[in-house]
């Protein structure tokens, strides 16, 4: 794991997640290699938003509670996790309550 700064930072809203929210994080550099995922407890990967470019400051994600395939996930605690350069920068958790 790489040193973080500390306004590096990483939610979703609202949470517990009904029918989708907003991911939002923060980085204090613009980069290119940016991921955002969504794993279950068993650490499968559910959904890969893809490498982007993000820019320094706030960025927002919106996730609608699907997996890759486009199926609604389960109720459960999910976790998000942004990599950064295909390091992991920072995680957190979802509820997912329908």
């Amino acid at each position: 794991m790489i040193a973080l700064p500390v306004q590096l930072a990483l939610a979703i809203t609202p949470n517990p997640v009904r029918s989708g929210g907003e991911i939002q994080f923060s980085l204090p550099d613009a980069t290119e290699g940016a991921r955002l995922c969504i794993y279950d407890l068993a650490g499968r990967l559910l959904r890969d938003f893809g490498k982007t470019y993000v820019s320094p400051g706030v960025n927002e994600v919106r996730w609608d509670g699907t997996d890759d395939n486009g199926q609604p996930v389960m109720n459960g605690i999910y976790f998000i996790r942004l990599t950064v350069n295909d390091h992991q920068v920072r995680a957190t958790k979802a509820l997912v309550v329908r």
